[in-house]
């Protein structure tokens, strides 16, 4: 089976079918293949995919996430974070790091936060290539800083807590903006735009306290969500209602949330929910063709002794780099966690560092050509093409391979802090 559907998968990739698509229809032909297995196992691991209360959290913070872009509460905590004394890629990288803990979407965070970030950094001096490389770096941190939805869909995958989860990636998440932060500021002086503080620009940024207040539902969301899952106060799940409920009270209360504001959020989640929990059946059945086929079990058998902890996660690096470079995030979760997550507990690889490691690399992937979710989004916003951007990614990119070399040959960059709270023995 396995075979057939290597085979029929890399046909449909190539002739450019969506991978949730060939991934789905090479699994249905590896079974008519085999022809032992009744066809009705489809239906069943699509069933058994989408029968998950876990993964009822990513439609839920999708739409929190939409929610808040359509009433603005992401632009008062941009214009509140503008006022720090730092260069404007500096702050390009803070905000996106905050939209990304209230929002767990690293496209949105590159929109939001780009949309005012880019034309800012132009109009100081930035070369609209760096200024576009930036944001899609600051842009990629949304899998790793929580709440991730790339993280909940990697729980729902190996069965990982997700609140562990969650805790482990906040020291991972501050050290690649830390890395971000300090090659952004220092490359940024060689343009005219490199010294002056981030608020000086053409608007002048709004009194303090009016920011303070704009900004504070925004800021506290993501201390109620993740305060309420680490105190045992609510599940993950439950959380992310809470930030739906949350967002909209905060709407309706400021007058920034209309009907007409409402349906488009709850359209455009749902539309995006629709393609995630899609990805999420196809998965399903390659999963379970992969464990019928004892396919992780046999490359496990062929590593033996020769393959350590550290050299399967330095290999598992290179492949989600490339998928995330080459796919959306999803699918590339999809193409290579039923195969890598057995080999890592095989090898004794801690299910959490491994998944957090994981969200790290596919946050790197979004950054590099030839396909980068933030890039792309970047680019857009830039008007620029990919190749013109691909030279300025280079900087970001390797601050941001120092940051995951860290995380890999220090578990305790991911573990220490769920240990210390209890979540981890």
């Amino acid at each position: 089976m396995t075979a057939v559907f290597v085979v029929v998968a890399a046909a449909l990739l190539a002739l450019g079918v969506p991978v949730a698509f060939a991934v789905g229809i090479s699994g249905l032909a590896a079974l008519l293949a085999d022809g032992g297995i009744p066809l009705e196992v489809v239906p069943q691991r699509a069933f058994a995919a989408l029968d998950s209360f876990v993964l009822l959290a990513v439609p839920l913070f999708i739409l929190a996430g939409e929610l808040m872009h359509g009433t603005g509460m992401a632009r008062s905590v941009l214009a509140l974070v503008s006022r720090v004394p730092a260069g404007l890629p500096a702050v390009s990288v803070v905000s996106s790091m905050c939209f990304a803990a209230i929002s767990g979407s690293s496209s949105a965070s590159t929109a939001a936060v780009g949309s005012v970030m880019i034309p800012a950094m132009r109009r100081r001096g930035y070369p609209a290539g760096f200024a576009a490389a930036f944001q899609a770096a600051g842009g990629a941190l949304g899998p790793v800083i929580p709440p991730s939805i790339v993280m909940i869909v990697v729980g729902h995958l190996t069965g990982a807590p997700i609140a562990a989860l969650f805790l482990g990636g906040v020291g991972p998440g501050l050290l690649l903006a830390a890395v971000l932060l300090a090659g952004g500021t220092r490359a940024a002086r060689r343009f005219p735009g490199g010294n002056p503080r981030a608020g000086e620009d053409s608007t002048s940024p709004p009194p303090l306290v009016r920011a303070v207040l704009g900004a504070l539902p925004g800021v506290l969301l993501p201390v109620v969500v993740l305060g309420g899952i680490l105190s045992g106060a609510f599940t993950a799940t439950e959380a992310a209602g809470i930030a739906v409920a949350w967002v909209v009270l905060a709407g309706l209360l400021s007058g920034s949330l209309s009907a007409s504001g409402l349906r488009r959020a709850l359209t455009e989640s749902a539309l995006r929910s629709g393609v995630i929990l899609f990805v999420a059946t196809t998965a399903y059945l390659l999963a379970w063709i992969l464990a019928v086929e004892q396919v992780a079990a046999s490359i496990g058998s062929v590593l033996g002794a020769a393959a350590s902890p550290l050299l399967f996660l330095l290999a598992c690096n290179l492949v989600l780099i490339v998928a995330g470079m080459m796919m959306e995030t999803i699918s590339a979760l999809i193409v290579a966690l039923p195969v890598l997550f057995p080999l890592a507990l095989q090898l004794g690889v801690d299910p959490v560092h491994f998944g957090v490691l994981v969200s790290v690399n596919l946050s790197i992937g979004m950054v590099t050509p030839p396909y980068g979710a933030t890039l792309f989004v970047a680019c857009s916003l830039s008007g620029l093409q990919v190749r013109e951007v691909a030279s300025w990614t280079l900087r970001p990119v390797l601050l941001m391979l120092a940051a995951q070399l860290v995380i890999t040959l220090w578990p305790d960059s991911v573990l220490a802090l769920p240990r210390v709270l209890g979540l981890l023995s």
